[in-house]
């Protein structure tokens, strides 16, 4: 719930106070955090690719360095927040991201 409040938040409300709207957040969810939150990035490339194959939603329609800024932004506010999280690679195969996490975790 968390990640996905700050994904909205990234989405639609970047003119707001971010410490504001997670101090809100976190009221909301009883200072809950999640144990580990998966991010699945792509470059920019990747995603000029993705983007041409299908129809945009609201938010695509905002542009590859508008998606971009969010995925960075996630990425910034989970280190401050200092929540557990792995970015993977969206562009790999799954069975190579499979087995990447597998032996980095065992190995």
């Amino acid at each position: 719930m968390l990640f996905e409040n700050l994904r909205a938040l990234y989405s639609y409300a970047k003119e707001y106070d971010i410490d504001k709207l997670y101090e809100l957040n976190m009221i909301a969810l009883e200072n809950m955090k999640p144990d580990l939150i998966v991010v699945l990035v792509l470059s920019k490339d990747e995603l000029r690719y993705r983007m041409s194959q299908k129809s945009h939603d609201k938010i695509e329609s905002r542009g590859i360095d508008y998606l971009l800024d969010i995925q960075n932004n996630m990425i910034n506010i989970l280190q401050k927040l200092e929540i557990n999280h792995i970015t993977i690679d969206a562009s790999k195969d799954i069975n190579e991201i499979i087995c990447k996490s597998i032996s980095n975790k065992y190995y």
